[in-house]
């Protein structure tokens, strides 16, 4: 019974989520602790991709509270863009025609690789 539950995809995208948004909190705590010791500093990019895994949460979590990134206004607006991006991916997911859609797209694209 515990191996169904763990392998459930509730559980795996839960835990995956919780992982992702981890990540991205630590990166920002992590890139804020270099910049006022002026050390190498994890790159932007990285930090917009870890949000767009996921991490979205995360990262305005933690810029927020570390008071990081708030006032750079290409990196905010890339990361409040992915924020809106990802909820209106979840709207659409919430719509049972739009579900159907994506998964027969998905089902379309694994049979072309095979």
């Amino acid at each position: 019974m515990t191996a169904i539950f763990l392998t459930s995809p509730v559980f795996l995208v839960t835990f995956y989520l919780l992982g992702i948004n981890l990540l991205a909190y630590v990166a920002f705590y992590s890139d804020k602790k270099r910049a006022q010791q002026q050390k190498q500093r994890i790159p932007e990019s990285t930090l917009l991709i870890l949000a767009l895994l996921g991490g979205t949460i995360g990262a305005i979590t933690a810029q927020h509270q570390f008071r990081h990134k708030t006032r750079k206004q290409p990196f905010k607006f890339q990361l409040y863009s992915i924020a809106v991006l990802q909820v209106i991916a979840l709207i659409l997911l919430a719509l049972p025609a739009q579900r159907i859609a994506l998964i027969n797209w998905i089902e379309t694209q694994s049979s072309n690789l095979q």
